[in-house]
């Protein structure tokens, strides 16, 4: 099967909307540290993803930024990160994520399955509907 590493530079502070959107060969994105947002459905339907590390710059992670990909099982996000809109609905294969204690408003993990475990940090303060 091909597939398809993406590293992006570190001179870029956003990841725009629909960037990656069902770009299904992708199996490994690095986010550099600096990225401050990833935009809607910037990765969404990238089927052969399957683990993400969300570096500490990263403060918004907006609508469908990394749903429907369905083999993503690992996410680890950093301090700093401030806001996950819907932003991981449908993932078929994430059964446990940690969410950082700099998190202020969550709305992202509706449809996941097989998500059996969330760690919410008492400092969020804002849940969108359909959260879980």
């Amino acid at each position: 099967m091909l597939s398809i590493e993406v590293k992006l530079s570190s001179k870029i502070d956003t990841i725009g909307e629909f960037a990656f959107e069902d770009c299904t060969k992708i199996s490994s994105v690095t986010i550099p540290n600096g990225i401050k947002k990833i935009g809607k459905n910037a990765f969404f339907g990238c089927e052969s993803l399957e683990e993400l590390d969300i570096p500490e710059s990263v403060e918004i992670i907006e609508d469908g930024a990394f749903s429907a990909c369905i083999n993503l099982k690992e996410v680890n996000l950093s301090e700093g990160l401030k806001e996950i809109n819907r932003a991981f609905t449908h993932n078929d294969s994430l059964t446990s994520i940690e969410l950082p204690d700099s998190l202020e408003s969550l709305g992202g993990f509706e449809s996941c399955f097989l998500l059996t475990e969330i760690n919410i940090s008492t400092n969020v303060v804002e849940f969108f509907r359909k959260c879980l």
